[in-house]
């Protein structure tokens, strides 16, 4: 099994995951935090994640609520969720 078979397998941990999100977006994904309860539940869950499976229903409805609170654009959920790492 390849190296690229086991991480779909197993997920990406926070970390590798959290490299998908710029600096600045990640500054404002906690600041949204602090104003929305349901935004820092699902931030709370993220961080007692064993790994993070970028298709994970959980996952991406918590992305789509970064969208709209204005804190990603679809463009740049489309490409965290797809597992490209910002240039």
């Amino acid at each position: 099994m390849g190296a690229q078979r086991m991480k779909k397998d197993l997920g990406l941990t926070r970390r590798d995951f959290m490299k998908l999100i710029k600096p600045e977006e990640q500054n404002e994904i906690m600041a949204a935090a602090v104003n929305s309860p349901a935004l820092n539940m699902w931030l709370y869950k993220l961080s007692l994640a064993d790994d993070v499976q970028l298709d994970h229903p959980d996952l991406v409805v918590g992305m789509e609520a970064l969208v709209l609170a204005g804190v990603l654009t679809e463009e740049r959920k489309s490409a965290i969720l797809s597992g490209q790492a910002p240039a």
